[in-house]
């Protein structure tokens, strides 16, 4: 009996399908309706029902997926409770090593009772269905044949690619890592916003990564670092500068020359330490506590905070100044629950990190159940609070894949005393929507102020290196500030005069109507005054 997705898909004979091969000793009966209702979703099946010419098989059809039954003939004479399809996984596994296999078998009631005896194991299972009750199955199993493709392909790939749990398909990771590769490829001074635990550090080694600077990767948390500390440990001390100085020291400003330094907690840096962090970004020097003479340095200097720039400045918490210098390369690194369709990518890159640090070989296979546990989670501890679940679930599960209640999610609420009344009271996590809303506000406001503290002939350039959504908000914003002042509607030529000097009205008119029809912006029609 045909799916429904036959109608829905068409035909995908122009495309070049997916070979897939079927070991099953019912492979005859099954093979009718599995080719009829895999061939229009892109898939091309073969067949073999006979075990023992299964390898010879491979090598003729040489499949790029393989769909093999766990049982056939025989089995239950053997009394060792091993299984043909057991055998032939093993043997598929050494000889076809690159090739995935799918367990395919009515009798997959449980996995993790029947795979974890296999000497080797396959990269996906799925459980025969009823053709004709279960009308969605055919893309199911699609869908497990191409994640089985992905897992094979992941166990021969780098650990994490360039980018390591940057990966993902959500706008918002997209523009993380365009801006990342942008800031690797020039030195200008990186501000990172992300809440705890999204991975702002991580961020900060994939651009030192993919950079060409030579030196080292320094990082360090300025969280509670007391104002002497925090000056020896950025800047070196000479002997003698303070009590128990006993030695010079470099700090991390000379151990990164040439390379990386990255401070996190950028608002718990002391406004002394400020000043000196503005001097070295300013000419590249600074001067050791207790020394006489300044030193010269080369570094690229990324630093990150999870508060607002703005308020930040208004409590004269940071200075403002130093505020424009850090913010020239802005990158925003949304919470684990923005992009949460991320988890299955994000999944795979976890487990195997798990798998090295216990020694342990868990597929990393994710199953419906389980990713519907972990999509159900708020994750507020990020990044960091699903690579501690997965690495807790690998280390203690008895299967082989992770199961919904291998999942245990660590709470870090201060327990209740016994008898203490509950009191209902609001969420202090903001909605997705909200809080992307009032960061991107608060980027688009500050960087802004930066566009209009700059000399005109740096405006337009700058406005270039940032993102499409950025670019356009901060256009949207200069122009109500350009109307406040004026009192009157604003023009193109008002606008673009606002964004450069304007040497050659002609051409620098138009190369700045070509910059903002890229924006998504109509010159003809400006008009963000409503």
């Amino acid at each position: 009996m045909a799916s429904r997705s036959q109608s829905a898909h068409g035909s995908t004979s122009s495309v070049e399908q997916i070979k897939v091969l079927l070991i099953d000793d019912e492979a005859d009966s099954l093979y009718p309706t599995l080719a009829q209702n895999l061939s229009p979703l892109g898939f091309e099946l073969t067949k073999e029902s006979d075990p023992t010419r299964a390898l010879a098989a491979i090598q003729i059809s040489a499949p790029q997926v393989i769909l093999l039954d766990l049982h056939f003939p025989g089995d239950e004479r053997r009394g060792d409770g091993r299984t043909a399809g057991g055998e032939l996984l093993a043997t598929i596994a050494q000889k076809f090593e690159s090739t995935p296999v799918i367990v395919f078998t009515t009798r997959l009631d449980d996995v993790d009772i029947p795979l974890e005896r296999f000497d080797r194991q396959p990269q996906g299972y799925f459980a025969k269905p009823n053709f004709t009750r279960d009308f969605g199955w055919a893309e199911r199993l699609g869908q497990a044949i191409r994640d089985a493709i992905d897992t094979a392909r992941f166990a021969h790939a780098p650990e994490a690619g360039d980018l390591g749990f940057l990966i993902g398909h959500t706008k918002e990771m997209q523009e993380v890592a365009a801006r990342v590769r942008t800031a690797a490829r020039n030195a200008l001074t990186v501000l990172i916003y992300g809440e705890t635990g999204s991975g702002k550090r991580l961020v900060a080694e994939a651009i030192h990564r993919l950079s060409e600077r030579k030196g080292k990767f320094e990082h360090y948390n300025c969280s509670g670092a007391h104002i002497e500390t925090l000056d020896s440990t950025l800047f070196g001390h000479e002997r003698g500068a303070f009590t128990g100085a006993n030695e010079t020291k470099p700090g991390l400003f000379d151990l990164a020359d040439k390379g990386t330094l990255f401070l996190d907690e950028l608002q718990d840096i002391p406004i002394p330490v400020q000043n000196k962090l503005m001097t070295v970004v300013e000419s590249g020097t600074f001067r050791p506590m207790g020394a006489k003479n300044d030193k010269k340095v080369d570094v690229r200097l990324i630093v990150a905070t999870n508060h607002n720039l703005s308020d930040l400045v208004a409590d004269h918490v940071l200075r403002e100044d130093l505020a424009y210098r850090l913010g020239v390369s802005l990158i925003f690194l949304p919470p684990l629950r923005q992009r949460i369709s991320d988890l299955p990518e994000l999944f795979k890159i976890f487990v195997a990190q798990a798998n090295k640090a216990t020694r342990r070989d868990i597929l990393p296979i994710l199953r419906p159940e389980t990713e519907h546990k972990l999509k159900k989670h708020h994750w507020s501890g990020n990044i960091r609070e699903l690579e501690a679940s997965i690495l807790r679930a690998v280390a203690a599960t008895r299967s082989n894949v992770l199961l919904p209640e291998d999942i245990e999610f660590l709470s870090l609420a201060r327990p209740r005393p016994v008898g203490e009344e509950v009191i209902p009271s609001l969420s202090i996590v903001p909605e997705a929507s909200t809080s992307m809303s009032v960061a991107s506000s608060s980027l688009t406001a500050t960087l802004t102020d930066h566009l209009e503290s700059l000399d005109m002939r740096a405006r337009y350039d700058f406005l270039k290196n940032q993102g499409s959504d950025l670019q356009k908000g901060v256009l949207k914003e200069l122009t109500r500030r350009l109307r406040v002042r004026t009192g009157k509607r604003v023009g193109h030529k008002t606008l673009a005069a606002a964004l450069d000097p304007l040497d050659n009205p002609e051409r620098d008119l138009n190369r700045i109507r070509q910059f903002l029809h890229a924006c998504g912006l109509q010159l003809t029609r400006l008009d963000f005054n409503q």
